[in-house]
């Protein structure tokens, strides 16, 4: 698979398949050695979190242009993005009828496994998509957010778009995808003081680990904790 050119996380979730697989055979007694027994998993390498700063959210949202119908579609799902760090698909897939204004909710559907969750939304939250719905009108589409031509918006397209915003902002060192903006979101609910338990919810994970990640990441705890045990600080004070 290496050689191939797979992804060490792709070869990992293969091994643990396999593996799991001759576990199952070797507990019923069906072989007489499992194969597996042996075999670890890949040392995987994880590659940096990238996140927004502050100044380059505001800059994205200053390049666009609010006096077209796609600059305040594009506006408003950047703001949905921040706000709901919801995944790329899980935001195509939302209808207008999942969108519960006075109770500040969204129900959010994950396309691939059919799962269902209910993400908060603010109040200058539900204020930017009662400005967007009223731009929008009535359309036969269910589609919450939509093109010029009244079909759903694809992946490709808000890809496309946020890629075209960042570059005109002047977006540097980070990539303008919609993962940062999930990215962005966990590390700003975590500085915020947001429960693991809630942003594990909110974020759709079915298990901690890229939770604890983000903790461990960006927890102002440990931030804090670094300056009390620092030996540059201790050595030079």
């Amino acid at each position: 698979m290496m050689e191939h050119g797979a992804k060490v996380t792709s070869i990992n979730t293969r091994l643990r398949a396999v593996r799991a697989f001759f576990n199952f055979l070797e507990n019923k007694g069906k072989i007489p050695q499992n194969p597996m027994k042996d075999v670890k998993l890949l040392n995987a390498k994880r590659n940096p979190i990238q996140t927004f700063s502050q100044e380059q959210i505001q800059a994205l949202l200053n390049a666009v242009d609010l006096k077209t119908f796609t600059g305040v579609r594009d506006y408003t799902i950047i703001l949905f993005l921040l706000e709901t760090g919801v995944r790329l698909k899980e935001l195509c897939a939302i209808d207008v009828n999942d969108v519960e204004l006075e109770s500040g909710q969204v129900l959010v559907r994950d396309p691939k496994n059919q799962l269902e969750r209910y993400v908060p939304i603010g109040k200058k939250m539900r204020d930017q998509l009662r400005k967007y719905l009223k731009i929008r009108g009535y359309l036969e589409t269910d589609a919450l957010f939509v093109t010029v031509n009244n079909t759903r918006i694809s992946r490709g397209q808000v890809e496309k778009r946020l890629a075209q915003l960042g570059k005109k902002a002047g977006i540097k060192g980070v990539r303008c995808s919609p993962h940062t903006f999930r990215h962005t979101f966990a590390k700003m609910s975590i500085l915020n003081d947001a429960g693991v338990y809630e942003l594990q919810a909110i974020l759709g994970h079915q298990s901690m680990e890229m939770v604890r990640v983000y903790v461990n990441l960006f927890s102002p705890e440990v931030k804090g904790m670094h300056k009390k045990f620092s030996p540059v600080e201790k050595l030079l004070c």
